[in-house]
């Protein structure tokens, strides 16, 4: 018991020298790579030969009832990183994602790290869903390279789900340029490349 009390009180340490260290400096990281060298100390990765330590580090770590800020981006072109609660992050699935979506999404290089794989098994992160994507595709407009971006993801991971496809082009909303019309790809009649010829 005091060896598991000792444990817990060094996760709230941690978790004290976590929240110091995102409020410093996650806003100067440039990018994932940067952002991943402040994260690895906090990987929280199973500990040997006990399983038990490891846990009591991390129940610790989670005993201060404010939510866990966390890095996101939000958009293509936010140059830094910031934070926010990790209820209202989302962790991506697939880098094109980052590239045309305005949603706080944990970039998906950082979320191999072992601390959102934890978070994500107590409920407090979910990844991003395809449901999620549409609705922010549908009230958004996109510009000439996230709309690239988005062809891509659709090409790589819904090739095979031609009704997906039809769905979300027929949603998407192009603007080439602040001073050009709005285009909804509704309106394009031979935008379907993925069609294989009989």
């Amino acid at each position: 018991v005091w060896n598991r009390e000792l444990l817990t009180f060094s996760g709230q340490i941690v978790r004290s020298i976590y929240d110091r260290m995102m409020r410093k400096h996650i806003s100067s990281a440039s990018d994932t790579q940067m952002a991943a060298v402040l994260l690895a100390p906090f990987a929280f990765q199973s500990t040997t030969p006990d399983r038990q330590i490891g846990m009591a580090l991390f129940n610790g770590f989670l005993t201060d009832q404010d939510d866990i800020q966390v890095p996101v981006r939000t958009s293509l072109y936010e140059a830094s990183f910031r934070l926010v609660p990790s209820s209202d992050a989302l962790l991506s699935s697939s880098k094109s994602l980052e590239e045309f979506l305005t949603l706080p999404l944990v970039p998906f290089e950082l979320v191999q790290n072992g601390f959102f794989s934890q978070l994500k098994s107590r409920s407090m992160m979910h990844d991003i869903s395809n449901e999620q994507i549409v609705s922010t595709l549908a009230s958004d407009v996109i510009g000439p390279e996230a709309l690239i971006h988005l062809l891509r993801w659709l090409r790589k991971e819904h090739s095979e789900n031609r009704a997906f496809l039809r769905h979300v082009l027929g949603l998407t909303q192009f603007q080439d340029g602040a001073d050009s019309s709005i285009v909804s790809m509704k309106q394009v009649h031979y935008y379907d490349v993925f069609q294989v010829p009989q």
